[in-house]
């Protein structure tokens, strides 16, 4: 996604400026719809994965009499874990085990609201023969939330807002769906969110943009340089337009300033606050400055010093110096 953007990049400030609008392109409304489409159905499709195999840890329900239900080799981190350790150096395999362990901290979610007893409990192989009893909850807590960190910690860093939202996605799925339980849905909705904000927290999760915000980041850029390139072309070929052309391309650039100055307001609304106050701050100091000063004629016309008076148009006298009118000196007669 980053290498399209870059080349998208590329190829907008290579390209002649009059190829290019002033305003986003219809083609750049495309892309960006098209970035955050990819974005939802990467989304979607791991969750579907997630929730397709979150069935997992209940395949010992086939080993039996060799595993105990909830046994704890399938209901825990135990067999991903090790896998991840056999296979950490190939990308495919680590991203691949970061889905299984998103489905099976999903599942010991789920698993550790039922009451220790029976098949609620974690056993020991081979069979049944000895039982965590009412450790059983935290010990599949505790996992649940391994399998989350650890999944998170593989996957690529500018993947892991996608699995975020997949895995959240997913265990309200599994909850409402299979356990029909709403306490099950807000217990795994709200353990998962509470391990992301740990993370992000303590720096496992980077607080830089997400490759989503990387990509349109790029696609915007590229097009503001487009448009730059437009009104720099413009401005160079200045002397061979017409007249009328000129008006036209003036009031374009007028526009396009506004339509930057808009859009850098809503993006830095706090800049764009702090210098309006900051503006209308001088402008009110300069405006009780001024009608703080002191107006008499004979003040104004003793910093003029010497000059010409001469009749107005409007009846009254006015200072000259040089031929030209003093400002500020009109008055009913001529002062001495």
């Amino acid at each position: 996604m980053i290498e399209e953007a870059v080349d998208i990049g590329e190829e907008i400030s290579q390209a002649t400026a009059p190829e290019f609008r002033h305003f986003p392109s219809a083609r750049f409304y495309a892309s960006v719809i098209f970035m955050f489409l990819k974005f939802f159905a990467f989304v979607v499709a791991i969750s579907f994965v997630t929730s397709s195999i979150s069935w997992l840890p209940d395949v010992d329900f086939s080993m039996e009499p060799l595993l105990h239900h909830r046994s704890i080799i399938t209901h825990s981190i135990l067999i991903p874990g090790i896998l991840c350790l056999t296979l950490r150096r190939y990308v495919a395999a680590k991203f691949a085990i970061a889905i299984i362990l998103a489905a099976i901290s999903i599942h010991l979610f789920a698993d550790t609201l039922s009451p220790p007893i029976g098949y609620g409990e974690i056993w020991f192989p081979p069979g049944g023969a000895y039982g965590l009893g009412i450790l059983s909850p935290a010990f599949l807590l505790a996992n649940a939330c391994l399998c989350v960190v650890v999944a998170i910690k593989i996957f690529p860093v500018t993947l892991r807002s996608e699995l975020s939202a997949a895995m959240l996605l997913s265990g309200l799925l599994y909850a409402i769906i299979n356990e029909q339980s709403v306490a099950s849905a807000a217990f795994i909705f709200l353990m998962i969110v509470a391990i992301f904000t740990l993370l992000f927290w303590r720096g496992d999760i980077p607080d830089t943009p997400n490759k989503l915000v990387i990509e349109f980041r790029s696609k915007r850029n590229a097009e503001v340089a487009a448009n730059a390139a437009y009104v720099q072309a413009e401005r160079v070929a200045w002397q061979s337009k017409s007249k009328l052309k000129r008006i036209l391309i003036q009031a374009n650039i007028f526009v396009i300033s506004l339509y930057t100055l808009g859009r850098w307001i809503l993006i830095n609304p706090g800049k764009a606050g702090g210098s309006a106050s900051v503006i209308i701050g001088v402008v009110l100091c300069l405006y009780i400055v001024g009608i703080s000063g002191d107006k008499s004629t004979g003040n104004i016309f003793e910093a003029v010093g010497s000059g010409v008076w001469k009749l107005h148009s409007s009846g009254g006298y006015i200072l000259t110096e040089s031929g030209k009118y003093v400002a500020g000196t009109l008055t009913s007669e001529p002062q001495q």
